[in-house]
């Protein structure tokens, strides 16, 4: 019989959600910085992907928060 894997959790999946969109965000702005004019869209580009994450996660923790009250 075949073994059962335990449940990945969420908080696993939120992170993986995450880690792929800072390295999508890395990955843009290194096209950005090599094949680009401006060498600053780069970090135009990072700085939209932190602001992006961190409004994400803020919602999420203040979601947190009114369920637990």
């Amino acid at each position: 019989m075949a073994e059962q894997r335990p449940p990945i959790s969420p908080r696993t999946i939120l992170a993986l959600v995450i880690g792929g969109l800072i390295l999508w965000g890395v990955y843009v702005a290194a096209g950005v910085a090599w094949y680009g004019i401006n060498p600053l869209g780069a970090v135009v580009v990072l700085v939209c992907v932190g602001f992006f994450v961190g409004f994400w996660l803020l919602l999420l923790r203040t979601q947190n928060r009114d369920k637990q009250e």
